[in-house]
């Protein structure tokens, strides 16, 4: 009997210590949204495009499951082919095109999603639901993104008439339990957080294995979506990123802990205020549940803190959020990454021990104090940047008072 290449993959990832469940969870996350609009090729070449894995440690994973990527010759869609599975020559499931085996990407070429994507998100959220079903007082419109364990969708919520923001988590098998826990730990810490500048969660709920919350529809772009285009505005970005640090110094106030700052989970809406989402990685300071004490870093490699590479998240506090912030205004401001590499053990060294290249030397129009602030906040020890991100708000604050226009943003309450 064949063996899915897809769950060939997945399982390998995690067997052979690519990456943590809880990685492989997050990267799909990431993935999925896009997947869903067709716009990627294949989850490996995300994995590495994302800093998730290396060139070579996908190479080594393969290897070991004896796989190759191929390529429809005729629609360019990207497939896993099991070499020791193969009979005849292996056709395209989309376009029923020929494949063919490839040694590199060709970036010209149309990118899309292709099988791999579709059967790994699959096996991932085997109870996605389709646009009309209901769901608790929610009944479904369309996908807004999609994820290892849980998926986004557009929803009218049918007692308040109001459209939401949907995430609904299905939890199965080995897992479920510590995955509801962390679901529902979610829920709780978002509920507690009444700002703004953080998406709101209005209701949540269960039905079986189903759990869902509804929340604030954000309408507008992901930072990270800004910063593909070009650099922002210096003066701009700063004052976003004030609006970030203020919300997220609130959240501290709060006892939690967003440990996945990131240009992703930065959403400018349409309204011209910028918000933070995504709290499934947060840690509750002081009463973090026995069953989350993580065994492996937890957060996305490339805006990890140094601290965050330890084992335990013991020495993770709110500079470390700092530090997730002063990573999205440095790509804010350079539109570039902190730091390129080969291998994940190369990211790390460099995140522990290689300062950042100045910000102004990729992009001079960034004035000095703006320089400054950013590599304050990317100080390698907790000591040297900002103490919180109050501080590092108000300093940001002092520069547009002094040196350039205010940013544009709504005062958050209490500011």
């Amino acid at each position: 009997m064949e063996s899915d290449p897809d769950l060939v993959l997945a399982q390998a990832l995690v067997e052979g210590e690519f990456c943590t469940q809880d990685q492989l969870r997050q990267a799909l996350g990431e993935y999925g949204g896009l997947a869903t609009r067709g716009v990627l090729d294949w989850f490996g070449s995300f994995l590495i495009d994302r800093g998730f894995l290396s060139a070579q440690e996908l190479r080594d994973v393969l290897r070991c499951i004896n796989g190759s990527v191929w390529q429809c010759k005729k629609c360019m869609a990207g497939h896993l082919v099991l070499l020791e599975q193969m009979t005849e020559t292996p056709r395209c499931e989309q376009c029923d095109g020929e494949l063919g085996a490839v040694e590199k990407r060709d970036t010209k070429k149309p990118r899309r999603a292709d099988r791999f994507t579709a059967s790994i998100l699959r096996i991932a959220n085997p109870n996605r639901f389709d646009a009309g079903e209901k769901v608790g007082a929610y009944e479904i419109l369309d996908v807004v993104g999609e994820g290892g364990m849980a998926v986004v969708y557009r929803a009218h919520d049918r007692l308040l008439h109001r459209e939401v923001a949907l995430k609904i988590f299905y939890t199965q098998g080995r897992t479920a339990i510590q995955d509801r826990e962390r679901f529902f730990l979610e829920c709780q810490l978002i509920s507690r957080l009444k700002h703004p500048n953080i998406v709101q969660i209005y209701d949540w709920g269960s039905e079986g294995e189903i759990h869902y919350y509804a929340m604030y529809l954000v309408q507008g772009r992901s930072l990270k979506e800004i910063i593909e285009h070009e650099p922002a505005d210096p003066r701009q970005a700063v004052g976003w990123i004030e609006t970030v640090a203020r919300a997220a110094h609130y959240a501290h106030t709060e006892g939690v802990i967003h440990r996945d700052l990131k240009p992703a989970n930065v959403v400018l809406g349409d309204d011209g205020d910028v918000r933070i989402l995504d709290f499934g990685l947060a840690k509750a300071v002081g009463h973090e549940f026995e069953a989350f004490r993580e065994s492996a870093p937890v957060g996305t490699p490339r805006y990890m803190a140094p601290e965050q590479l330890k084992k335990t998240s013991d020495d993770v506090d709110a500079r470390t959020d700092v530090y997730g912030i002063g990573t999205i205004l440095y790509e804010l401001l350079t539109a570039e990454r902190l730091f390129t590499y080969r291998e994940r053990p190369e990211l790390f060294d460099k995140i522990r021990n290689q300062p950042p290249a100045p910000p102004r030397a990729k992009n001079p129009a960034i004035p000095p104090a703006i320089e400054q602030i950013c590599l304050k906040a990317l100080a390698k020890k907790k000591a040297d940047r900002f103490q919180s991100a109050l501080e590092m708000a108000e300093a940001i604050r002092k520069f547009l008072a002094i040196g350039g226009p205010s940013s544009g943003r709504r005062p958050a309450a209490g500011d």
